[in-house]
């Protein structure tokens, strides 16, 4: 099981979201160097993890700055899906973008 993605409303209804069947997410994970980033760095594989509009705007820049150098398409595809939920997710009032591990 890989890392679901999930963008809610404050009262935890989802809006959106990405399943993570092949553990693509955590593929990404365990490989990245991820010691420079702000958000991506707390992504938990095994627990969940949420972030609210302020760190949504920081999460969209990391993901912008990694999706392309993925050298794997599978997870490079599945990397510009939450990059692409992420994007529609900033600036939206009482929202949240939730990645629910194992």
């Amino acid at each position: 099981m890989g890392v679901d993605s999930s963008w809610e409303h404050e009262d935890g209804t989802s809006i959106e979201r990405i399943g993570d069947p092949q553990n693509r997410l955590c593929r990404f994970l365990q490989g990245a160097d991820l010691r420079g980033t702000v958000c991506l760095r707390f992504l938990d594989p095994f627990g969940d993890t949420t972030f609210n509009q302020l760190q949504i705007v920081v999460l969209v820049e990391e993901l912008q700055g990694i999706v392309s150098a993925q050298p794997e398409p599978e997870v490079r595809d599945h990397l510009r899906r939450i990059l692409d939920l992420a994007i529609r997710a900033r600036g939206q009032a009482h929202t949240y973008l939730k990645f629910f591990g194992d």
